[in-house]
Order: C-alpha cells, then structure tokens, then sequence
C-alpha cells in the first residue's frame, strides 16, 4: 500500500485556503476497504482525521478524499511534512479482516508567505495586564500576517490629542473589532466604551460596508454575560503559558479573510 496527501500548489500566502487530495494505492493481492484517515503534521498540534468507506481493487489506486483547510501558524513550522495513518480492512477469501494502520511519512516542503496587504484596519480592544500581552501581541502578529493592518490604541502615540477622540475616530473608520476579553479584560472600562463606540456605529450605518464587524473572543472560564449579553462569541485557553496560536488564528482567519465588506 502507498497513501499520499497532496497539496494543489506548492507556494501559500497565510491565510489562504488550500486543498489535500488524500489518495492510497494498492499494491497488494487483496481488495482492502478504507476506514480512515489521520494526518498528523510534524513540530505542531495540527492534524487532520477523517472517516472513510472507500473500497480499492488489488492494483488500483482510488481518491480517498479532498480535504479543504486554510493556511495558518501551523503551515509555517510544518509545511507539508508529517505522518498520514491509513485504517483499512483486507479481503482475505470470502471475509473482511481488519489490518494493523499502516503509516506513511509525507515530506512536501511548502512555501509560506505573508498574505498581500488588504489595506483594512482591524482595531484590537484588550485590557492592558501584564498577563495579556502575550496574547496580544500574537493577535497582532497574526492580523498582521493575514494582510490587515492591527491598531493597538497605546502604540498611536499623539501627544496632546485627546485619547478618546482618537480611539473613536479609528472604531470609527476600521474594518473589524476584536473583543478580547479575557479575566482582567472584565474589569476594563476602557473595553466596554470601546464596544460601545463600534455597536453605536453598527446602529447608525445604513447600507452594508457602513458598519464594523466585531469578533468577541472570550478567555475560557469567563462570565460574558455583562458585556456580550446575547452575543455570539468563540472561547480560547489561556491557562498555559503560552498563547493558544492556532485557536487564535483559526479565529482571526475565519472572521476576518474575505468577509469584511459584508458588514
């Protein structure tokens, strides 16, 4: 048996959506019967697990599956290189018998580059603790490899303006808003004002493009009730040390990525 996972380019911006064609060829005297599918990417958390009923003749090679998935942090440690596990049955005269998965390394190297500007602005409301500016700054590091432009208030340094007026006036000219609203984003006035400024736009706008489209990602554990009361929200986990990159990204990416001119 041989199973390959393959890519439809070999050159990806972040962000971009791509497509795996799964496909196992066999090689053995015996029909086998596909059951499943998983492949797991190599240095990351990334992989891709599938069910399948897909009969192959002895000597024939069948598409198991074409899988759709969107570029992200995991593509630029991995590339294409992982394991692809195959679960599969052999018919062994007139009877079915499960086979110990056989495993196949896959080694497409792949090419990532940061997505092509969009010259859209997301505005990103946080609180300003210590413990979240690591999270920050990877939502940062991601719009910004998506194409977007990321506004953080306290990096807009104008001396002598007046704070608010220069926070409403981006909320008020930025394509997307993002919530994060995390155990000490609870506690921020300043995140509640700045809700407040991009739902008083979402109300006033009269045509779609007028408004700001907001993505609430809330810290799991966290009560939303007070601010996001109704709303829709996509939760992370921010009990480990380090930043969720990929819940993060998968957010951010799915949010955002061709979708702003809907609001």
């Amino acid at each position: 048996m041989k199973a390959t996972a393959e890519w439809d380019a070999s050159e990806y911006e972040f962000g971009q959506s791509a497509e795996l064609t799964l496909t196992v060829t066999n090689d053995s005297k015996y029909p086998i019967l596909v059951r499943g599918s998983e492949l797991n990417f190599r240095k990351t958390n990334k992989r891709l697990k599938e069910t399948h009923s897909v009969s192959i003749d002895a000597s024939k090679s069948e598409v198991l599956k074409r899988i759709p998935i969107r570029i992200g942090p995991w593509a630029e440690k991995a590339g294409g290189t992982g394991t692809l596990s195959i679960t599969y049955e052999a018919k062994k005269g007139s009877s079915w018998e499960m086979q110990k998965p056989r495993k196949f390394p896959q080694n497409r190297a792949l090419t990532i580059t940061d997505a092509r500007p969009t010259g859209q602005k997301i505005f990103i409301s946080h609180s300003n603790s210590d413990r979240d500016k690591a999270t920050v700054e990877e939502a940062v590091r991601i719009v910004k490899k998506a194409g977007f432009e990321a506004y953080v208030s306290e990096r807009d340094i104008r001396l002598g303006d007046d704070l608010w007026e220069k926070i409403l006036k981006e909320i008020l000219h930025c394509d997307g808003l993002i919530f994060l609203l995390t155990n000490d984003g609870v506690k921020s006035h300043d995140m509640r004002e700045e809700l407040g400024y991009a739902r008083m736009r979402n109300a006033m706008k009269r045509k779609k493009g007028e408004g700001v489209k907001i993505v609430p990602i809330v810290e799991k554990g966290v009560d939303p009730s007070g601010s996001l009361k109704g709303k829709e929200y996509k939760e992370i986990d921010l009990g480990k040390s380090r930043p969720p990159t990929e819940q993060i990204a998968d957010i951010i990416l799915d949010s955002f990525v061709g979708r702003l001119d809907q609001t």
